[in-house]
């Protein structure tokens, strides 16, 4: 679409897919339980999670900004970049559900959790050593796979800990917003300056430190 009718269109059919969810629940939403939640009160309550959250949307960046940004290094054409996110997005979204049904059957998430961030912080690390496009598609790909896989799995262990209500729900992506800040911020200012492997490195140790803070914040999980 992009080739063929230019961005303006496809960012018009994206538009109008972001709408389709309000179709299906705008009359199922009843009036009476819509609660004004309380910051203050959810901030008591999503204990143990706060580090948890800033490095869980510390990494949402990685996986949206910072490969794309990186992979204009590598991708020449619109239609090579289509090609290979929708073979990532269908490749994850399938191993993902098969993964995330067998999490939710035994409740086992730490154990997935660092299996998953263990590969994940490698693949991070050996993204920058990647010279080729070739090797670059798949390394991308590995981690991208991963990536889409744990992130259910990072859901469920919040979802395991808390009860999801309003004020879980706020105070959550306030904290995901915190994460996604401080990165962003580091990541522009190292782009800026063409220092690629820092990025790397601190996406990594982010990847890597996470199941070890799930471990010691939420030991009511198993």
């Amino acid at each position: 679409m992009a080739t063929k009718y230019g961005y303006p269109w496809l960012f018009v059919a994206a538009a109008v897919m972001y709408l389709l969810p309000l179709l299906f629940v705008w009359k199922k939403i009843p009036t009476e339980k819509i609660v004004t939640p309380s910051f203050k009160e959810g901030l008591r309550s999503f204990k143990g999670l706060k580090t948890i959250s800033i490095l869980e949307g510390a990494l949402h960046h990685f996986n949206a900004i910072v490969i794309v940004v990186y992979a204009l290094l590598f991708l020449n054409t619109t239609t090579e970049v289509g090609y290979f996110l929708s073979y990532l997005a269908l490749l994850g979204f399938v191993i993902g559900m098969i993964l995330s049904h067998r999490s939710d059957k035994n409740q086992k998430r730490k154990t997935f959790i660092f299996v998953l961030f263990l590969l994940m912080s490698i693949s991070i690390f050996a993204l920058p050593l990647a010279k080729t496009n070739l090797l670059w598609f798949v390394m991308v790909g590995i981690f991208n796979v991963i990536y889409t896989v744990s992130s259910p799995l990072r859901l469920a262990v919040s979802l395991d800990a808390r009860t999801a209500d309003m004020n879980f729900w706020r105070v959550r992506e306030f904290f995901l917003n915190v994460g996604r800040v401080m990165t962003l911020a580091v990541t522009v200012l190292l782009f800026s300056l063409q220092q690629y492997l820092p990025v790397f490195l601190l996406f990594g140790m982010i990847a890597l430190s996470y199941p070890f803070v799930v471990s010691y914040k939420l030991t009511e999980v198993k």
